[in-house]
């Protein structure tokens, strides 16, 4: 797969699950649809700047395409829906 060539979408494998801070895990349906979500970057368009591949981020579900490939659950996003890279992705796990 390959993004449209001059453009500033964003692929990211989503996380299609929330944790309560006590570790509670909450299904889709119930979650909040402008709350944020989080994943990691699976494909960039080639104007893309400042998100790469690998790179963890969170952005809001309401901005995002949702799509599902196999068992994996994708969102679409332009760049700039995108509000923060995430430095230590390993402090939610």
């Amino acid at each position: 797969m390959k993004p449209i060539a001059c453009n500033d979408w964003v692929m990211i494998e989503q996380e299609i699950y929330e944790k309560t801070e006590g570790g509670i895990i909450i299904p889709e349906k119930h979650q909040q649809k402008n709350s944020p979500a989080r994943g990691k970057v699976y494909l960039v368009g080639e104007r893309c700047t400042q998100v790469k591949e690998g790179d963890t981020v969170m952005f809001r579900k309401a901005d995002a395409y949702k799509e599902t490939i196999g068992d994996k659950a994708y969102a679409i996003v332009k760049e700039e829906d995108i509000f923060v890279i995430v430095d230590r992705p390993e402090m939610w796990d």
